[in-house]
């Protein structure tokens, strides 16, 4: 083992069913003391603020009360034990676990994590080989710095892009093995379980004083009048007015509603989980029990955000995990996949009015169209780099009489392929198509379930939302990438160089 990590304690079944069982009973016992102050008036929109503090403090007493346990078993807190591998291994535990928070704190997290790989590369004075693949992320962010020119505000590096260059450095300077990477993943992965439990704490006082009903909660995409709550006006960037979507009140006590960036971050987390049951060696350290209770709370997460592509992605990832697992199995794969191709096609044929209905919405049209024609007048240079409000809403004045009015100013074009054009033309699509077959390619031939569920999820993703436009998205496609990547290198030797007393050797 190369770096001077502790082996790792092995958990017992006991301990890892209760965890879950534990954390589901608390759930289950704020949920009815929700009902039991809103019974008594205690629950009401002025009261909001001083409950969404307390889940906060819930939230964060959890995670480090589970931050301790699994330290424990990765030896943190013993004195052997160097101090910057500590540092290292905390700041990557906690990193996943920030982009479900708001943009600053994904951010602060990320030059946490780099600052401490840094310092534990000064302090051991040890690189690590570079994996080739992250030089599509570099030529990424090349296309990117190109198209500032000429844009209002100049030629300049694009902040937003930062993460795809200081991440993949970062990998290179430390080495962790197997079993611990599986265990940070373990962390993760219970940690996205107590965020869903306080989600759905939030999102059952927020229904009880809207006095919402249920069924309408889930499908009429309800909006609530929310004058009355203290400190609401800071998460208006995507409200009308003073009314708010019913997404707004699931996960705001994070201080980040974006219900498809939230689930899409949530999936990660279930393709972790998923990797990790059926990894059972060297260590087995998720049960089917954690699986059921993630996919129950994400189903119910996204329903009440009424989130759509969370739902393709979700049965996606579900029927691509058991196919992928069932070819290993080579017997029973034709088999499967026949019977999911017949369920799909019926499914496709019998519901297409509804699916039709259920993909496409009047803000996504008016996008979509106003793209394809910018781009056909555009079609070898766009806007550049982070313009595309100014285009498309050029667009729409050129298109006033034809489209029909939403009520809301044009942003980004809601599809990544679109968004790309419409900054950089023909070569933004073109670098696009070359980044996302590159890493198609790798994960195939690494034969990496964790990077083919990724861009499986991020490919769907990409066709309602542009991961790769604004800084949330560009953190959490870091983020999670490099994560993989990392677990998947973790059974293949890695080249190291030393640097000592100006001496550079290889291992």
């Amino acid at each position: 083992m190369e770096d001077s990590s502790p082996p790792i304690q092995p958990i017992s079944k006991r301990v890892k069913l209760r965890f879950p069982a534990i954390v589901l009973a608390i759930g289950l016992f704020f949920f009815l003391a929700i009902y039991l102050l809103y019974t008594g008036g205690l629950v009401t929109q002025k009261t909001e603020i001083y409950f969404r503090y307390s889940l906060i403090g819930l939230f964060l007493l959890s995670i480090i009360s589970f931050f301790l346990f699994s330290g424990k078993q990765l030896d943190l807190f013993k004195k052997q034990t160097k101090k910057e591998y500590s540092l290292l291994l905390t700041s990557l535990m906690l990193l996943p676990i920030a982009t479900l928070f708001s943009i600053d704190i994904g951010n602060y997290a990320t030059g946490i994590f780099v600052g401490c790989a840094l310092l534990y590369f000064i302090l051991n004075r040890k690189l690590y080989q570079f994996n080739k693949i992250y030089l599509y992320l570099f030529l990424y962010a090349g296309l990117m710095t190109v198209g500032t020119i000429g844009t209002t505000k100049g030629f300049r590096f694009p902040d937003t892009a930062l993460s795809f260059l200081v991440l993949p450095i970062a990998y290179t300077f430390f080495n962790l093995p197997r079993e611990t990477l599986f265990k940070i993943a373990h962390f993760v992965f219970r940690a996205m379980i107590i965020y869903m439990v306080i989600s759905v704490l939030y999102w059952w006082f927020n229904f009880l004083h809207l006095d919402s009903n249920f069924l309408d909660w889930i499908t009429s995409k309800q909006c609530f009048n929310t004058t009355e709550m203290m400190e609401w006006e800071n998460q208006t960037f995507l409200a009308l007015g003073t009314l708010y979507g019913a997404h707004f009140f699931v996960t705001s006590w994070a201080y980040y509603y974006h219900p498809s960036y939230i689930t899409l971050v949530l999936f990660f987390g279930l393709i972790l989980g998923l990797y990790l049951l059926y990894k059972k060696k060297p260590i087995q350290t998720v049960t089917k029990f954690e699986i059921f209770s993630y996919v129950v709370l994400l189903f119910l997460l996204i329903a009440l955000m009424e989130s759509r592509i969370g739902l393709v992605n979700l049965l996606v990832i579900l029927c691509a995990t058991a196919l992928y697992y069932i070819k290993l199995e080579a017997s029973h794969f034709k088999t499967a996949l026949i019977t999911l191709a017949v369920i799909a096609s019926a499914s496709l044929f019998i519901m297409d009015d509804r699916i039709e209905s259920f993909v496409f919405d009047n803000v996504r049209k008016t996008d979509y169209t106003l793209a394809t024609n910018y781009i056909k007048d555009h079609f070898w240079w766009g806007t550049g780099f982070d313009e595309q409000k100014i285009g498309l809403t050029e667009q729409e004045e050129l298109m006033k009489d034809v489209l029909p009015p939403i009520g809301r100013d044009k942003t980004y074009t809601h599809n990544q392929l679109l968004g790309n054009m419409v900054q950089y033309g023909i070569w933004g699509a073109l670098v696009l198509i070359v980044f996302l077959v590159a890493l198609i390619r790798y994960a195939v031939k690494t034969r990496s379930y964790l990077l083919q569920m990724f861009l499986l999820t991020i490919i769907l993703f990409m066709m309602i939302e542009e991961p790769l436009y604004g800084q949330k998205g560009f953190t959490i496609f870091t983020v999670f990438l490099t994560f993989f990547i990392a677990v998947g290198e973790s059974d293949k030797p890695r080249k190291s160089y030393i640097f000592d007393k100006g001496n550079i050797s290889t291992i």
